[in-house]
């Protein structure tokens, strides 16, 4: 799962967003909408784990 989301941050990132990069690099890096979306699940996931692990090490 972590290579899976630091392969999809990497094309989806920032950097291919921006103005400069947008028309050649952001397509030929393939970021996709499905990439997004994936991303957006990867993210959530994260979070929710964070959410579990946090009130666990306050408790200890």
């Amino acid at each position: 799962m972590t290579e899976n989301y630091q392969d999809l941050e990497a094309r989806c990132s920032d950097k291919y967003r921006s103005d400069r990069y947008r028309s050649r690099q952001f397509i030929s890096n393939r970021c996709t909408l499905n990439d997004l979306q994936e991303l957006k699940q990867l993210i959530a996931a994260r979070e929710i784990e964070l959410k579990r692990i946090v009130p666990l090490s306050r408790a200890q």
